[in-house]
């Protein structure tokens, strides 16, 4: 069978999981690993040994390390502590807030965090906020990821180390200085498009009182008012252990997964009586969606199909409808694939365009940064099911659809918006 014909299949396979997930309440990993099964085997020829092997493993362990430790940390009422401080800090101005994530998100990617570290330590946070003051979660959410997105190319990020590692074995110069404004000016301008749309500029005029901005809970089985703006060992110990998870993965280079797993384990051995409902609240819906559908994404990939699509661009002969179309095959790819691994394969299948024309090198690859990262949102890429994880006040179908519709938006009109103005203006 021609790389043209499953080429075919598996984009129609993957239309029909997406429509089904958001028609029927069925997990769409089921129908993600169902696929890679039949796809792998039909048409690729793959042993039951080829498919186990896409399973993505890293990711698994990064969702469960993450929702198992910040399960923890959120049972003990550090998360609302942590909230409320943030709330003092832009003293109880709603509208401030997801600003004051977006400049957080962006620092620590600036400085050299991974998109991942940083979603996974501020998602919680914000998005309880969120939901306590009756704030959007997609807005709250979103605004993380652009920050992320936002900082994520300078040359301490693995983004912007990519671009320049694959700029210098070019011979290509670039102003990485440039890259990095120009990413930082699009993500905050699209963040403020954001934030009026979803009523930010109500929310600028609304102030809370911040005692009574966060509703206090009681744990269920203890009784203690975990809530209350109180440090007790508890809650000092989940807070410290926020910090030194910062730590292992941002100063230590320690996988997050693992790290979240050897804490929350650590604060189990510590406290075993306030943990019994743990493993039963974490987020396993997300992670046997997520897990699914990525396995189902190897496997096409494996059948060459991301190859064949991006190899297309040969044929086209318009410099400037070359830069639009590897502006859309990264904003596409990207919401279902690696920006990391995407973004050092079509850097350099971009470079024949910036040297056979006039087109602006810096703007080209700036255009091909912002499009292949702003889809991370998605609720199929790493950052996307983070914030599915960690979102808590609407149902998470509903949540999931909005993310997904977001992503398809971004998918549709970014890449148009970043080649217009990063390239043709």
């Amino acid at each position: 069978m021609g790389v043209e014909v499953v080429s075919m299949i598996s984009v129609f396979v993957l239309l029909i999981i997406f429509i089904v997930g958001s028609v029927l309440p069925i997990n769409i990993g089921v129908m993600g690993f169902i696929a890679a099964f039949l796809m792998g085997t039909l048409c690729g020829g793959m042993s039951l040994s080829d498919i186990y092997a896409v399973f993505p493993a890293d990711l698994f362990v990064m969702l469960v390390g993450i929702s198992f430790f910040f399960t923890i940390v959120q049972n003990s009422g550090a998360i609302h502590m942590l909230a409320t401080w943030g709330l003092k800090l832009v003293r109880g101005n709603l509208g401030m807030i997801p600003w004051l994530m977006f400049l957080l998100s962006m620092f620590l990617a600036g400085i050299g965090a991974s998109g991942i570290a940083v979603v996974s330590i501020i998602a919680p946070i914000a998005l309880y906020l969120a939901t306590e003051n009756r704030m959007s979660e997609l807005m709250m959410g979103t605004f993380i990821v652009m920050g992320v997105n936002a900082g994520s190319f300078t040359r301490l990020n693995i983004f912007g180390a990519i671009i320049e590692g694959v700029m210098e074995s070019s011979g290509l110069s670039y102003n990485p200085t440039t890259l990095a404004l120009n990413c930082v000016l699009y993500f905050s301008l699209i963040s403020a498009v954001i934030f009026v749309a979803f009523g930010g500029i109500r929310l600028l005029r609304t102030r809370v009182s911040v005692s009574g901005a966060i509703t206090t809970h009681t744990e269920e089985n203890s009784g203690h008012h975990l809530l209350s703006e109180s440090i007790d060992l508890y809650k000092g110990i989940a807070i410290a252990s926020v910090v030194v998870l910062m730590v292992m993965v941002l100063g230590l280079g320690i996988n997050i997964g693992f790290a979240g797993l050897i804490l929350g384990f650590i604060i189990s051995i510590l406290f075993p009586k306030r943990q019994k409902k743990v493993v039963g609240s974490m987020q396993w819906g997300v992670v046997f969606m997520i897990t699914g559908i990525m396995t189902y994404v190897g496997v096409i990939e494996e059948l060459g199909i991301v190859d064949y699509i991006t190899g297309l661009l040969a044929d086209l002969n318009s410099p400037l409808l070359a830069s639009l179309a590897v502006c859309y095959i990264g904003g596409i790819v990207s919401a279902f694939a690696s920006t990391t691994g995407f973004l050092a394969t079509i850097i350099p299948m971009a470079l024949p365009i910036i040297e056979g024309s006039a087109i602006s090198c810096v703007g080209l690859l700036s255009a091909i940064a912002v499009s292949a990262s702003i889809v991370d949102l998605s609720p199929l890429s790493s950052a996307g099911a983070i914030l599915m994880a960690e979102q808590r006040g609407e149902d998470k179908g509903k949540f999931y659809r909005q993310l997904l519709l977001t992503a398809l938006s971004c998918v549709a009109f970014a890449p148009a918006i970043a080649w217009l103005v990063f390239v043709v203006i």
